[in-house]
Protein backbone atom coordinates (compact mmCIF):
# COMPACT_ATOMS: atom_id res chain seq x y z
CA UNK A 1 0.00 0.00 0.00
CA UNK A 2 1.19 3.45 -0.92
CA UNK A 3 0.70 6.49 1.46
CA UNK A 4 1.07 10.06 0.40
CA UNK A 5 2.21 12.28 3.30
CA UNK A 6 0.40 16.08 2.17
CA UNK A 7 2.60 18.75 4.32
CA UNK A 8 0.71 21.34 6.12
CA UNK A 9 3.24 22.42 8.83
CA UNK A 10 2.78 26.02 10.36
CA UNK A 11 0.76 28.86 9.87
CA UNK A 12 1.95 31.75 7.60
CA UNK A 13 0.56 34.23 5.26
CA UNK A 14 0.74 31.11 2.61
CA UNK A 15 -1.53 28.99 3.99
CA UNK A 16 -4.66 29.21 1.81
CA UNK A 17 -2.44 28.48 -1.12
CA UNK A 18 -1.17 25.56 0.69
CA UNK A 19 -4.55 23.99 1.70
CA UNK A 20 -5.69 25.11 -2.43
CA UNK A 21 -2.66 22.77 -3.10
CA UNK A 22 -3.56 20.32 -0.96
CA UNK A 23 -7.14 19.65 -2.12
CA UNK A 24 -5.70 19.23 -5.53
CA UNK A 25 -3.09 16.42 -4.41
CA UNK A 26 -6.31 15.10 -2.67
CA UNK A 27 -8.59 14.75 -5.94
CA UNK A 28 -5.23 13.56 -8.06
CA UNK A 29 -4.85 10.76 -5.43
CA UNK A 30 -8.14 9.75 -4.99
CA UNK A 31 -8.61 9.40 -8.37
CA UNK A 32 -6.39 6.15 -8.27
CA UNK A 33 -7.97 4.91 -5.57
CA UNK A 34 -10.09 1.79 -6.30
CA UNK A 35 -13.08 0.90 -3.44
CA UNK A 36 -15.87 2.77 -2.80
CA UNK A 37 -14.95 3.87 0.32
CA UNK A 38 -11.93 6.14 1.36
CA UNK A 39 -9.65 5.78 4.08
CA UNK A 40 -8.12 8.29 6.33
CA UNK A 41 -5.21 6.66 8.20
CA UNK A 42 -3.11 9.37 9.26
CA UNK A 43 -3.66 13.37 9.64
CA UNK A 44 -2.77 15.85 12.19
CA UNK A 45 -1.84 19.76 12.48
CA UNK A 46 1.13 21.22 14.27
CA UNK A 47 0.21 22.24 17.69
CA UNK A 48 1.37 25.79 17.26
CA UNK A 49 -1.37 25.70 14.23
CA UNK A 50 -4.27 23.98 15.53
CA UNK A 51 -7.47 26.04 16.44
CA UNK A 52 -7.31 28.23 13.41
CA UNK A 53 -9.32 25.86 11.08
CA UNK A 54 -7.05 23.96 9.41
CA UNK A 55 -8.12 20.62 10.12
CA UNK A 56 -11.69 22.13 9.15
CA UNK A 57 -10.41 23.16 5.73
CA UNK A 58 -8.53 19.66 5.38
CA UNK A 59 -11.35 17.54 6.02
CA UNK A 60 -13.50 18.98 3.68
CA UNK A 61 -11.41 19.25 0.88
CA UNK A 62 -11.27 15.15 1.24
CA UNK A 63 -14.73 14.72 1.78
CA UNK A 64 -15.24 17.33 -1.30
CA UNK A 65 -13.08 15.10 -3.38
CA UNK A 66 -14.17 11.61 -2.64
CA UNK A 67 -17.55 12.81 -3.36
CA UNK A 68 -16.28 14.54 -6.86
CA UNK A 69 -14.87 10.90 -7.27
CA UNK A 70 -18.11 8.99 -6.48
CA UNK A 71 -16.80 7.43 -3.04
CA UNK A 72 -19.57 6.06 -0.54
CA UNK A 73 -18.00 7.16 2.71
CA UNK A 74 -14.99 7.76 4.57
CA UNK A 75 -13.57 6.02 7.39
CA UNK A 76 -10.89 6.63 9.84
CA UNK A 77 -10.18 5.87 13.29
CA UNK A 78 -8.89 8.39 16.65
CA UNK A 79 -7.99 7.35 20.32
CA UNK A 80 -10.58 7.94 22.83
CA UNK A 81 -8.45 10.29 24.56
CA UNK A 82 -8.24 12.57 21.78
CA UNK A 83 -11.16 15.19 22.14
CA UNK A 84 -9.69 17.48 19.97
CA UNK A 85 -10.07 15.40 17.32
CA UNK A 86 -12.91 13.24 18.01
CA UNK A 87 -14.84 16.85 18.74
CA UNK A 88 -13.93 17.95 14.75
CA UNK A 89 -14.95 14.69 13.08
CA UNK A 90 -18.30 14.50 14.96
CA UNK A 91 -18.74 18.11 13.76
CA UNK A 92 -18.15 17.01 10.29
CA UNK A 93 -20.57 14.19 10.44
CA UNK A 94 -18.80 11.30 11.29
CA UNK A 95 -20.28 8.85 13.54
CA UNK A 96 -18.72 6.04 16.04
CA UNK A 97 -19.17 2.97 14.73
CA UNK A 98 -17.24 0.91 16.73
CA UNK A 99 -14.78 0.76 19.59
CA UNK A 100 -11.80 -1.44 19.32
CA UNK A 101 -8.36 -1.89 21.10
CA UNK A 102 -5.10 -1.41 18.82
CA UNK A 103 -2.01 -2.57 20.91
CA UNK A 104 -2.27 -0.15 23.50
CA UNK A 105 -4.85 2.31 22.50
CA UNK A 106 -7.89 2.35 22.49
CA UNK A 107 -10.06 3.89 19.33
CA UNK A 108 -13.11 5.24 18.01
CA UNK A 109 -13.49 3.89 14.56
CA UNK A 110 -15.51 6.36 12.83
CA UNK A 111 -17.23 6.61 9.38
CA UNK A 112 -18.90 9.49 7.63
CA UNK A 113 -21.51 8.44 4.18
CA UNK A 114 -21.12 10.55 1.20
Amino acid sequence: MQYTVLPIASLDDGLLERVALLHQSIMNFLQKLPSRSVELTYTGVAPEAQSNGIGHALLNALVDASCSFGYGSIELSVEIANLKALALFTKLDFAIIRIFREGCYERHGMARRL
